[in-house]
């Protein structure tokens, strides 16, 4: 049986047990993961940042894995990516999720910070924020206000994500994220694309890719249609299937691996698709010459 993937933002955000400091287009956490699962499949509809504090995990996504480990600080972009868990040590971070709507905000009021920045080259889904004093000192303002009495005002949240900015503008190593943040605000053609392009091979529904693409299920279907030529639900199925029967060719996994790799959310209708599709069984498929 397939994990269901779990939309990581609204369950962060609807658990009571996490302390949390909410701003409209903000809203900061502090996580300790309580959850005993080895593998956990995620998505959710916002970018988001994570301080490590203590513990480890790994994130994989489309492009790779990565180990954060305590120190560490990430820069996730939206989409899906499964967490694997480790429990030699208490895993606790800080994580802030950041909504289209403020990067747009950013996008006005930084465009001129670093306006040497490249775009580039190549669809990045996690950076990690390079550690400096600037940066140790920023995470460490921020965790003592999860420990104070009270709590801050939404305004001084927001002029502390704005700090945020300017300590990122200190190191040129991460230019890359505060480019991101200041110039791919809104849903144009080119963000619309890579989102499906980094996320087909995730169970995820059809109203959750409207969510990621930041729109409606009609306006999603309408605005698909037109940029591949084809429904949602067709697209999906052939770049899933195309993706399994590359894992048969080129990887040593097992046929359930694959299903799940290639975002089917059970072996019979993947092994029926697949079959229907290339005229053969995926074991087959794997062993024919």
């Amino acid at each position: 049986m397939f994990i269901q993937m779990i939309n990581f933002h609204d369950f962060i955000i609807s658990n009571s047990s996490f302390k949390k400091l909410l701003l409209n287009n903000l809203e900061f956490v502090q996580y300790d993961c309580p959850i005993n699962i080895d593998v956990l499949p995620v998505w959710t509809q916002h970018d988001y940042i994570v301080h490590v504090i203590s513990g480890e995990k790994k994130w994989q996504t489309e492009h790779g894995t990565t180990i954060a480990s305590a120190g560490q600080t990430f820069y996730i972009k939206k989409g899906a990516h499964i967490i694997h868990q480790y429990y030699k040590e208490k895993f606790c971070l800080l994580l802030f999720f950041v909504k289209d709507e403020f990067k747009n905000l950013l996008q006005m009021d930084y465009s001129k910070l670093s306006p040497s920045l490249e775009k580039e080259n190549k669809p990045v889904i996690l950076y990690e924020i390079k550690d400096d004093p600037w940066i140790k000192n920023y995470f460490q303002s921020i965790l003592s206000y999860f420990l104070a009495d009270m709590s801050p005002s939404s305004s001084l949240l927001e002029i502390k994500f704005r700090e945020f900015m300017h300590v990122l503008a200190q190191n040129k190593d991460n230019h890359a994220i505060l480019r991101h943040l200041i110039s791919e605000g809104g849903n144009d053609e080119l963000k619309f694309r890579e989102i499906m392009t980094s996320n087909y091979m995730y169970n995820l529904g059809l109203e959750d890719y409207a969510n990621l693409c930041s729109k409606s299920l009609s306006s999603f279907k309408r605005t698909f249609e037109k940029m591949f030529g084809t429904t949602p639900g067709k697209w999906l199925l052939e770049s899933r299937l195309q993706r399994a029967a590359s894992l048969l060719t080129h990887s040593d996994l097992s046929i359930t691996q694959v299903a799940f790799e290639s975002g089917f959310e059970d072996l019979s209708h993947f092994s029926r698709s697949f079959k229907i599709r290339f005229k053969i069984a995926p074991l087959k498929y794997r062993q024919s010459p």
